[in-house]
Formats: structure tokens, C-alpha cells, sequence
């Protein structure tokens, strides 16, 4: 249910929720861009193509969540996390790659230091939130 529905006629809707997408893939863009647009709640507050790009539009455009390719040229996402967290240091990061494991490995480091609420067990095998 979208979140503009559970508010009476009178009531004002709940603004959009702001995303930017980071990736050097202009496939992947657009993608993405027609998916996330599809949702009523979702607007597409801008694009870059590399983390440098990303960092130098970030206070202007101050999205709500940012979606972060893994591996890019100039900047690549791992790169760019430290930049993004002095700017916007609350706003989420979604990290994804088309190379799966290898960039989802490293992406899992990064949030890690990061803070972020994957951890390893005693095993050294990967937990998530509250699993143990």
C-alpha cells in the first residue's frame, strides 16, 4: 500500500521520498530510473556517473537514500563512502554490483567499518542485525 493512500483527502501526502543513483552504467540508469519511478512515493532526485561526480552533487540535490554501484572509474563506491558520510552522514547507501560476489564482498567490508549492522559471528561467518 503506498504510504499517499493511508492519508484522508484532507490531510497533505507525505513527500516523496528523494533517491540518487550512482552508477557508470547508463543501462543500468535508466533501469533502475524507470523501476524506482514506477512507485508514486519514489522520485529520482539526480544521477552520476562516478563517486566524484556523486560527492560534488550531493548538497545540492540531499537525497534520502542513495543507490551506490560497487565498482565504477574515477571514485568507485567503496571510495566514495567516506566522502558521502561527511556530507550526508545519516542518509542510507544501498551499495549494489554487477559483479555479485566479488562486489558484494566488498561492499560487506565497507559497511562493517562502516558501522552498519552486519557483523561476523565467532565462526567469522556473516550475521546480519540481530541473528546472533
Amino acid at each position: 500500500m503506498s504510504r499517499r493512500r493511508l492519508f484522508g483527502p484532507n490531510e497533505p501526502a507525505m513527500p516523496q521520498i528523494q533517491i540518487m543513483i550512482v552508477d557508470d552504467s547508463v543501462v543500468v540508469r535508466k533501469v533502475l530510473t524507470n523501476v524506482l519511478s514506477s512507485d508514486p512515493d519514489l522520485t529520482i532526485a539526480g544521477w552520476a556517473s562516478n563517486g566524484r561526480l556523486a560527492l560534488a552533487k550531493l548538497q545540492s540535490l540531499r537525497p534520502d537514500i542513495i543507490l551506490l554501484d560497487v565498482e565504477m572509474p574515477e571514485m568507485n563506491g567503496l571510495e566514495t563512502i567516506p566522502g558521502i558520510r561527511k556530507i550526508l552522514p545519516r542518509t542510507p547507501i544501498i551499495m549494489f554490483s554487477t559483479l555479485t560476489e566479488r562486489g558484494a564482498e566488498a561492499a560487506l567490508d565497507v559497511v562493517e567499518d562502516d558501522g552498519g549492522a552486519i557483523g561476523r559471528d565467532e565462526a567469522g561467518d556473516r550475521r546480519h542485525g540481530d541473528d546472533g
